[in-house]
């Protein structure tokens, strides 16, 4: 459990951040941001397959409706954590397995001028390990 709760495998040099809807996002050098589902989402639904709920070159207002996750202990649906101009969607991953979800498994390249602003409502990788460690203690004791 601790492996994806501390985000073992992301090792990524370029500046990365999380949010609470399990997404995380980052800048990539040509300016667009790359979205992709974080470990912890992929381990709880036992490797899933990724539905979009968008299609390239939309607008998305933060808390629409993103993708969807399907794996064989459930769905889960996920939000925008940011509001943005979709660009382009990863063709591989529609309805494959995630498997390398900080890596070539993203979801999503958008358009996010905003960044520099709304980077600091969303987690770093240390704060983000610390929130999920803290809702998995929660999530254990409600079992």
């Amino acid at each position: 459990m601790k492996d994806f709760i501390s985000c073992s495998k992301y090792s990524g040099s370029f500046e990365t951040y999380f949010s609470r809807e399990h997404i995380w996002i980052r800048k990539n050098i040509y300016g667009l941001v790359k979205l992709g589902v974080d470990d912890y989402a992929v381990h709880s639904l036992c490797n899933p397959g990724v539905k979009l709920l968008i299609s390239a070159v939309c607008y998305i207002r933060k808390g629409d409706n993103l993708f969807e996750l399907e794996g064989k202990s459930g769905r889960l649906t996920l939000y925008s954590p940011i509001d943005c101009k979709i660009e382009f969607s990863n063709p591989v991953i529609t309805w494959e397995i995630i498997d390398d979800p900080y890596n070539d498994d993203w979801i999503a390249l958008v358009l996010f001028t905003g960044y520099i602003y709304e980077k600091n409502n969303l987690f770093n990788r240390d704060e983000y390990t610390k929130w999920l460690e803290r809702q998995y203690n929660q999530s254990k004791r409600v079992l």
